[in-house]
């Protein structure tokens, strides 16, 4: 007596679908993270414009205003960008997955 023969279809199709998925989210992910840094990037520097001078020896230094509304302000913009970087380390990994996980599957013989 055989034994019944075991399908792989279903496990190749659940690993062939989680590669497409973390694909699909790590590019959506890596653009959403590059984009939003590039303008709070852009952010950045045009507040630079508003909370500095240019003095004597034509070197951008901070206005000496008392307040310290602009160190706050600037530091939200760097927490905002260290976000972004993280977020594209994280799609990075969700594609790097993806390629291994789709070099795991056996190829169907026909």
């Amino acid at each position: 007596m055989r034994t019944p023969r075991i399908s792989r279809h279903s496990a190749r199709r659940r690993k062939r679908v989680a590669a497409r998925t973390l694909l699909i989210l790590g590019i959506v992910v890596g653009v959403l993270a590059v984009d939003d840094f590039i303008y709070n990037a852009y952010e950045r520097a045009s507040v630079l414009d508003v909370i500095s001078v240019v003095d004597e020896n034509g070197r951008r230094v901070a206005k000496d205003d008392g307040s310290n509304f602009s160190d706050a302000y600037l530091s939200h913009f760097e927490e905002l960008q260290q976000l972004d970087a993280a977020a594209a380390l994280l799609a990075a990994a969700c594609v790097i997955t993806s390629k291994v996980i789709s070099r795991r599957i056996k190829r169907h013989r026909r």
